[in-house]
């Protein structure tokens, strides 16, 4: 199903409020499904093809589903594979796998020989900050020699590196006197120059954020990683009708169907059967034991299962491997939930080493006068 892009903008500009965030949804009845009825989703067939193209095609599958075990598959066909197109989707592969020393490294090899363009800067910036290294993604994103023609994508790169190291609000500034020309990039600049205005505002607490989320929506309603980040920023505003349109056709992503059991259960329309299959995936996933689950476990157990010891524990896992913001708030409400003020400490030490100002961390803070207890 494709979402109506000015449907979705309507919706997400005009919704209210429902109630606030900060309120958990209860936990689903542990009665409910039976744990011997689970059943291993089998992976869908692939149709004959090259090697490469299998890869390809498992990579496309991923990025529509958000199931991680295509990895695997897409990883395996591109082993050897010379071309830097191949390499390019490779990179991304590993960096999606979590592997970002393999895909650092393959980066740079590519950078040594001459073939490090536009594409391959800014894959290489978003693996620095998604490691909690916002020094070397600022390194990625100069220009240096001046070869890069695209000066305008770049100024959006460094800005978000920037933001990292508590200078968001003087980067957010400088991009928003450059939004006249958003529009004459490619659709999927467009999306990410607007995806990155509304990241900064959300850091800044700033009520606008709202805007430059659904107009990045417009240009693109089904980018899986936009509608897991928007599905995050509207449960946090308690924007609950919002948030189930948006995941409405979420059932088989679990990220999604996660977000969608949160907005449903809020407005008091969510079925049992869609308890089951969610939790269901759940068990999927807890079984497999695969590092790439550990947010979407965490939050699973904080919200649905009202479990922050656990949800601390997968919190910590993903936490050793990923350090952005979403990351660190994540580990914060877990840790805040569980009463581990030693963690949230060790979270804030992190903050402050790099003058990283966020208003959904700072919310967190011990000398705060309140805590919210959405992730």
């Amino acid at each position: 199903m494709r979402f109506s892009s000015l449907l979705i903008g309507f919706c997400l500009l005009g919704g209210a409020a429902a109630k606030a965030a900060s309120t958990p949804p209860m936990a689903m009845p542990e009665t409910w499904v039976p744990q011997d009825t689970f059943v291993l989703r089998a992976m869908p067939q692939l149709p004959p093809a090259d090697a490469r193209d299998q890869a390809h095609e498992a990579w496309s599958a991923y990025q529509v589903s958000g199931d991680t075990r295509w990895l695997g598959r897409a990883l395996s066909g591109l082993k050897d594979a010379p071309e830097h197109q191949h390499r390019l989707i490779k990179a991304r592969v590993l960096q999606a796998m979590h592997r970002f020393d393999e895909a650092t490294a393959l980066l740079s090899a590519m950078a040594d020989e001459g073939h490090f363009d536009l594409e391959a800067r800014l894959l290489l910036a978003s693996i620095h900050l998604a490691q909690g290294k916002p020094a070397d993604a600022l390194k990625a994103c100069s220009r240096g020699d001046n070869s890069q023609p695209t000066s305008l994508v770049l100024d959006f790169c460094l800005g978000l590196a920037e933001s990292r190291q508590g200078q968001v609000k003087g980067a957010f500034q400088r991009l928003k006197k450059r939004l006249g020309e958003v529009a004459a990039l490619p659709a999927v600049q467009q999306q990410w120059a607007y995806g990155i205005l509304a990241e900064l505002a959300d850091q800044q607490g700033q009520p606008d954020a709202l805007q430059w989320y659904a107009r990045a929506l417009v240009v693109d309603a089904d980018n899986l990683y936009l509608r897991r980040v928007v599905a995050d920023y509207l449960y946090r505003q308690g924007r609950w009708t919002a948030l189930q349109q948006l995941t409405a056709d979420g059932r088989d992503q679990p990220q999604l169907a996660l977000w969608h059991r949160l907005a449903s259960q809020a407005l008091g329309q969510v079925s049992h059967e869609y308890q089951y299959g969610l939790q269901q995936k759940m068990v999927e996933a807890e079984r497999r034991q695969d590092p790439l689950d550990a947010s979407m476990l965490s939050r699973y157990a904080l919200w649905i299962e009202n479990q922050p010891e656990k949800a601390l524990r997968y919190a910590q896992q993903n936490w050793v491997v990923q350090k952005t913001p979403e990351d660190a708030r994540l580990l914060l409400a877990a840790a805040t939930r569980a009463g581990e003020q030693a963690v949230v400490a060790r979270v804030f030490q992190w903050v402050d080493a790099y003058s990283l100002y966020d208003s959904r961390l700072e919310v967190y803070r011990p000398s705060s006068s309140h805590q919210l207890g959405g992730v």
